[in-house]
């Protein structure tokens, strides 16, 4: 850095970034001004909550991890790096008298600026019926859905202590750097191997082949009925597989229809979280990788012996996830510039239960908004009322296609 004529103060680590983490820089700086890999919460606060004793507990909880004071450096450097601050300010933006949906709009469509930190923008606003509107924009290459989560539980612990309720105490946070190094001491000759295997002899891409005519980011939901979620998690049962793994067989089929391939490739969303590190499960950052899934239909003779295939074969990719998302480029048989996969899938585990403040939930109708690089992603929400949802670039896909697609 000092080569490089960077002049840090206040600096308390820094260390390279993970794979995942510098994929998502790449489309970022490719794509400005779409908001990509920005992340965004946002609930109602009650009409007698205490603003400053919020802020503090946000500044307090922002102390406690370093992502949470990270920026992300790349110019004059061989490899961008996370700096972690020894301490920030957090601004706090005043949009009362906007409507939740316009304040939303505001922070979400906005580029964030991963050189500064923090890399995220808070609003704290009056609403016309008494209650606050809050709302948390954060780039996903510095805090994943579920670390999103953990920072709400923490904040709502650290309100209600500020606020005369019982504290709840806090575990110790793992600092982002343990992960870091946990990254570079891995040798990565075993993920080579297996990954080689997988995708050597790959060499035609699964494509949706249309082009919309629209120019922004399209959404479509829906939701099973009770009975149908209850068969769902039967199935998996039954055949002692995961519901992703379920779940990500149901994709490939429809992928297999879309594409006319038997032999289906897409990405499947997974978070690396090494049981090995102390603190792992409460640290947040930036845990969430996406690896290839590859299915051949026409080798298996019924679905159930395809979704048990794919349980055994995802037990093995997930040994070895951690392996560069540009390394499995290089690894299959496909040219170079040719994307490995153009649709994700995801399991959307939701975020963990926030705690209650005087016995009561500090943050209601809790909603998230997110945005990826790649132009299809399904999105499933599991629960007795399983939601399935698509996002897509309207550019590649049309609306009426889509439809046909969720349907």
């Amino acid at each position: 850095m000092d080569d490089s004529g960077l002049k840090l103060q206040g600096v308390e680590d820094a260390f390279p970034l993970s794979p995942a983490q510098a994929g998502m820089l790449y489309h970022t700086l490719a794509a400005p001004g779409t908001g990509i890999y920005t992340g965004l919460l946002a609930a109602s606060l009650p009409a007698d909550l205490d603003a400053a004793a919020f802020r503090a507990a946000w500044a307090e909880v922002v102390s406690r991890h370093q992502a949470l004071r990270s920026q992300i450096l790349w110019e004059g450097l061989d490899a961008p790096i996370q700096v972690v601050r020894d301490s920030i300010e957090l601004e706090w933006q005043d949009k009362s008298g906007q409507t939740p949906e316009q304040i939303r709009d505001a922070l979400w469509h906005r580029d964030l600026d991963l050189g500064r930190a923090p890399a995220m923008r808070l609003s704290l606003s009056r609403g016309t019926h008494g209650h606050y509107h809050f709302a948390w924009a954060c780039h996903h290459a510095l805090v994943d859905d579920w670390s999103a989560g953990i920072v709400l539980s923490e904040v709502t612990a650290q309100y209600a202590e500020r606020t005369g309720n019982p504290a709840s105490l806090l575990p110790p946070s793992m600092p982002f750097r343990d992960f870091a190094d946990w990254l570079a001491g891995r040798d990565a000759t075993a993920d080579d191997s297996h990954w080689g295997a997988v995708l050597g002899d790959f060499c035609e891409p699964s494509r949706v082949e249309e082009t919309g005519k629209g120019a922004g980011q399209g959404r479509l939901e829906a939701t099973l009925p009770s009975e149908a979620s209850d068969r769902l998690a039967k199935v998996a049962r039954n055949l002692r597989a995961p519901l992703a793994d379920v779940i990500a067989v149901a994709w490939g089929l429809v992928l297999h229809r879309l594409s006319g391939l038997d032999d289906v490739l897409f990405g499947q969303a997974v978070t690396l979280r090494p049981p090995e590190l102390p603190g792992i499960e409460a640290a947040v950052g930036n845990f969430v990788t996406t690896l290839p899934v590859r299915l051949r239909i026409d080798r298996h003779p019924s679905l159930a012996a395809l979704i048990q295939a794919r349980s055994l074969e995802a037990i093995d990719d997930r040994t070895h996830a951690a392996a560069p998302p540009a390394r499995l480029q290089e690894l299959s048989g496909l040219p170079p510039g040719v994307p490995l996969f153009e649709t994700l899938v995801s399991m959307e585990s939701g975020h963990p239960p926030t705690l209650e403040a005087g016995g009561r939930p500090l943050f209601e109708n809790l909603t998230a908004r997110d945005r990826s690089h790649y132009p299809l992603a399904v999105l499933v929400h599991p629960g007795p009322s399983t939601k399935i949802a698509l996002q897509y670039n309207q550019q590649s896909h049309s609306d009426a296609t889509m439809r046909t697609v969720l349907g």
